[in-house]
């Protein structure tokens, strides 16, 4: 009985692994505020991809703290402006310290029209 439940949970964790790499980051958390070409609470994710241009601008601005100040858009918009308290408590709860996979993970999402573990 002992042998099965190992097998079982080498097996489980085998799956796990299997289907979200390690490194991975899951943008479904986003699509609360943005959508993928649309203005929401935030910008389209199109816009943010267009204005950082690549995944290590963009993972750089996330590793720099994300200062309100350093943000391109909300410093080119009035009305994101208002709504950047919004991002920085996310940022604090779900990006910090995965800088680079949340920036891929966004270029991802646009690029394939989908959220999800990228």
């Amino acid at each position: 009985m002992m042998k099965k439940a190992w097998v079982f949970s080498a097996a489980a964790v085998g799956l796990m692994t299997m289907s979200t790499p390690a490194h991975a980051f899951d943008t479904n958390a986003c699509m609360g505020c943005h959508a993928i070409d649309i203005v929401k609470v935030g910008p389209a994710l199109k816009t943010v991809v267009a204005t950082y241009g690549d995944e290590k601008t963009l993972a750089k601005a996330f590793a720099s703290g994300f200062a309100v100040k350093d943000r391109r858009i909300a410093n080119s918009d009035p009305a994101m402006m208002a709504k950047a308290a919004v991002m920085t408590a996310q940022y604090n709860l779900k990006i910090k310290g995965h800088e680079k996979q949340a920036a891929h993970a966004l270029f991802e999402t646009v690029k394939n029209n989908a959220y999800g573990d990228y």
